[in-house]
């Protein structure tokens, strides 16, 4: 079975393609023997440095531009990256294909018509051949512009439409409310499956933890106020040097509570540019250490992994730590933020910026509760439950009977199929062994 993975795997953002290591194991853990093609919807074929200085000025500037302005220079930009890039791997990718999944991230949300403009071409292109194809574990927005809209509702009306579920119940809400908008019903059920990225202690990772004593170490994950800027809700955030001010107060506290510091990016460019803002306020202080960017999700993940708690504006930042079994505190600048913190009931860990240092720090140092340990556990099960529901539709390989059960799962709950079997094995990575997801699309 061929299944197309369409996403936004290689970022430079690595979290996209944690989400991506995540959903390959899990749906060839479900599929043995599945081939799963990696399609990145920006065109690219493999895991490269970012570009710094520049997107982080063309960030900048569509962020301050009126929104119609702004769509008119991203939608030239975007399409041209279509026709250039993306379009050149669409036939490759889709010839003898069983199955396209647009799966996991914030693919439906609507910054600079980016992803309306993206997925709207490629289920076009689907269409054309009359491939079947799935939303999986996105998150939606609550806020589309028109243009948006309407390129959004080619992907949510076609008929080859077979499945969707979404990451969490905001994101289902928000879905329905664009259905009302666009004046029809949902073709088929909306289900809630929790982030893959759930699923990261299942990969496997190539450094061991090391069990020497050591001072407790704090994760700062560092992000460029430009990137935030792109999301309505974020548009109080602070400037560089305000932000570069307050990481660095965050980061003197904890080292007066007996902490080590590790300042990281989840890999972004325009983040890479800020942690070089951040820096020199950093550089000279005892116990702090520049972790060099991380080359794949992989090692992100393992990186993530030697650590104690982390704080972060990264959603994946934050989920990764929680799937391997770290505390996590985030900052609220996106609701796809609040709503994994509610999702994971730690509303406890969840601040609105930077700026009160005491009670970040002291967050930091406590314990991730049993409260939360004990919903993580019950998640990622239901991440594999999410699975199973989605290749129903494609592989007929549940009676009847059972998949009649599905649709009608009220949102939100575990589903009602085959209670899930062992913790699978941990699979090797995508990215260490290309086989796993064929060629290098």
């Amino acid at each position: 079975m061929k299944i197309v993975l369409a996403a936004v795997m290689y970022s430079p953002n690595l979290g996209d393609g944690l989400i991506a290591e995540c959903l390959t194991a899990g749906l060839q853990a479900q599929q043995p023997g599945a081939q799963v093609h990696w399609l990145d919807l920006a065109g690219r074929r493999g895991f490269e440095p970012p570009r710094t200085g520049l997107r982080t000025r063309i960030l900048d500037l569509l962020a301050r531009l009126p929104t119609g302005m702004s769509q008119m220079i991203s939608r030239r930009l975007v399409s041209y990256q279509i026709n250039t890039r993306l379009d050149p791997l669409i036939a490759p990718a889709l010839t003898d294909a069983d199955m396209v999944i647009i799966g996991g991230g914030q693919l439906f949300g609507d910054a600079n018509l980016n992803f309306p403009l993206k997925l709207a071409h490629l289920v076009a292109a689907a269409e054309a051949r009359d491939l079947p194809f799935a939303i999986h574990s996105v998150g939606v927005s609550g806020t589309w512009t028109p243009a948006g809209r309407r390129l959004f509702s080619k992907v949510l009306t076609s008929p080859c439409l077979r499945f969707i579920s979404v990451r969490d119940a905001a994101s289902a809400r928000n879905l329905r409310q664009h259905y009302e908008v666009i004046g029809v019903e949902p073709p088929v059920a909306i289900h809630v499956s929790p982030d893959p990225g759930l699923l990261a202690a299942e990969i496997e990772l190539p450094t061991a933890v090391t069990s020497a004593p050591r001072k407790r170490t704090i994760g700062l994950g560092v992000v460029h106020p430009a990137a935030l800027s792109t999301h309505a809700a974020s548009k109080a955030q602070f400037g560089v040097k305000q932000s570069a001010d307050a990481y660095a107060a965050l980061t003197e506290r904890l080292m007066d509570l007996g902490c080590a510091v590790h300042v990281f990016t989840n890999g972004a460019g325009e983040d890479e540019d800020m942690l070089d803002a951040v820096w020199p306020k950093l550089h000279h202080m005892t116990d702090v250490v520049r972790v060099p960017r991380a080359e794949t999700p992989v090692s992100l993940a393992n990186a993530l992994r030697n650590l104690d708690a982390v704080a972060s504006h990264r959603l994946h930042a934050c989920i990764g730590a929680n799937a391997l079994g770290i505390k996590a505190v985030g900052f609220k600048w996106d609701a796809k933020i609040d709503a994994f913190f509610d999702l994971t009931d730690q509303p406890e860990n969840l601040f609105d910026d930077l700026q009160d240092v005491e009670a970040i720090a002291a967050t930091l140092m406590a314990p991730m509760s049993d409260r939360t340990r004990t919903k993580l556990a019950d998640l990622k099960p239901r991440v594999r439950d999410g699975l199973q529901r989605l290749l129903l539709p494609f592989t007929g390989s549940v009676p009847e009977a059972a998949r009649a059960e599905v649709p009608n799962t009220p949102l939100g709950q575990p589903g009602l199929l085959a209670k899930p079997g062992p913790k699978p094995a941990k699979r090797k990575s995508s990215t260490v062994h290309s086989e796993t997801h064929g060629s290098p699309l």
